[in-house]
């Protein structure tokens, strides 16, 4: 039997209307074939596909990036031979030859749950040997300046320093968008959040779980209490003015070169010193929540990595359903499978709500809410209402980041 198509027929719309393709040619897609974000043809769909098909679809809404500046299968000519780069990102507007690449991504097949390391993160030195491909590739091409090595779960983000007689390749944290270039972190009113795709924010989630339990050896329930800290930190702290936050991981000057404070233990450190006293107001301030002994007792390395992880996004206007749904990602890890709980599909609360359709004056009631998907669908179907009414249009998916990176002229 074949398997039943991922992408759903919003979806395809969306990526039609992306690439001009029409309504006849959605219509046409075969079973075990999946819609390509990049060019709106049909591709076959496999692990890998599914893998490079989020990343585009995230570099599109989060970066901001083209999809007439993307190209999927580049060419990349290293040690003599052809290879193929998964998406290719050119100068903006400018011709697709090797010249004009500025950043590059491979992708791999993503782990199954079950699978050897697919709890556990490498870093960089542990995953050396998979990431020679897309470093032979990135100085191959002379204006490379960003490369990426994903399998969907772990993420390997680069920035190229040339000189004269070398090519390094320097870990950091995240991609600019595609107007920005990364600099040192200045003020933080500079700074901005960007809106999440549900895909990449479910990502997040699972890679910090995964993170804790996996790499810190911490039990899922421990790791889980840890994770939810930190969400309620992150929502306190988009609350207050940009020149007051905290929940950020950014750069700093060492011996005359930028390092990104996650992978420096100095720059770790300093960022517990600005998160411990946000978490301490969080308690404070919601006090019918925490019984005030509550510690964020993660590693300085483990703290590090889940800061840089959930700091670029912006929880307050990201879609609801994509919060609920990413929570369930971590809920469901330590509930689902160990407690023998179960979770209402996404699609049959959205069916449910849709059908009751409440109203602004009316109550809902929901005594066994869980994670309390009945009542956030509820809050979506209002607010969506709302917006009907009014006018209102959606809020456009492209964000500009809260980058502690910005400075210096725009690249792509």
């Amino acid at each position: 039997m074949a398997k039943p198509r991922r992408v759903t027929k919003s979806e395809a719309v969306t990526t039609a209307e992306v690439n001009g393709a029409s309504t006849d040619e959605i219509n046409a897609i075969e079973d075990g074939k999946i819609f390509d974000y990049i060019t709106g043809k049909p591709v076959a769909e496999n692990d890998k596909e599914r893998v490079r098909q989020r990343i585009a679809r995230a570099l599109f809404h989060e970066y901001g990036i083209s999809v007439d500046d993307m190209e999927p299968d580049f060419k990349v000519k290293v040690d003599g031979a052809n290879k193929k780069i998964d998406i290719a990102i050119f100068e903006p507007g400018s011709e697709h030859t090797p010249k004009n690449v500025r950043r590059l991504v491979v992708c791999q097949k993503e782990l199954k749950l079950g699978d050897r390391g697919a709890y556990k993160m490498r870093d960089h030195e542990q995953a050396a040997k998979d990431l020679d491909v897309l470093k032979a590739a990135m100085a191959a091409c002379e204006n490379c300046k960003y490369g990426l090595w994903t399998n969907g779960l772990e993420f390997f983000f680069f920035r190229v320093e040339r000189t004269r007689f070398d090519v390094k390749f320097k870990p950091i944290g995240d991609w600019p968008l595609s107007d920005e270039s990364i600099g040192t972190r200045d003020v933080a009113s500079h700074a901005r959040l960007r809106r999440a795709d549900p895909e990449m924010l479910r990502t997040a989630f699972r890679r910090c779980h995964n993170f804790i339990h996996g790499n810190e050896g911490m039990p899922k329930d421990a790791a889980f209490w840890q994770f939810l800290y930190l969400i309620f930190a992150k929502m306190h702290d988009e609350r207050q003015p940009n020149d007051a936050r905290r929940f950020w991981a950014g750069r700093f000057e060492k011996n005359g070169q930028l390092i990104d404070e996650q992978f420096d233990p100095a720059g770790q450190k300093a960022i517990r010193l600005r998160i411990e006293p946000l978490f301490a107001e969080v308690k404070k301030k919601y006090s019918t929540v925490f019984r005030g002994n509550e510690e964020i007792t993660l590693s300085d390395r483990a703290l590090a990595f889940m800061v840089s992880e959930l700091a670029k996004y912006d929880f307050a206007r990201t879609d609801v359903d994509a919060k609920g749904a990413a929570y369930q990602e971590i809920v469901g890890t330590n509930l689902r499978g160990d407690r023998g709980q179960y979770f209402t599909p996404r699609g049959a609360i959205k069916l449910v709500v849709s059908m009751l359709d409440p109203k602004p004056n009316e109550r809902v009631l929901d005594p066994a809410c869980g994670t309390g998907g009945f009542l956030t669908a509820t809050l979506a179907h209002l607010a969506h209402r709302l917006q009907e009414e009014n006018g209102i249009q959606p809020v456009p998916s492209r964000r500009r980041s809260f980058s502690p990176f910005r400075s210096g002229s725009p690249t792509s």
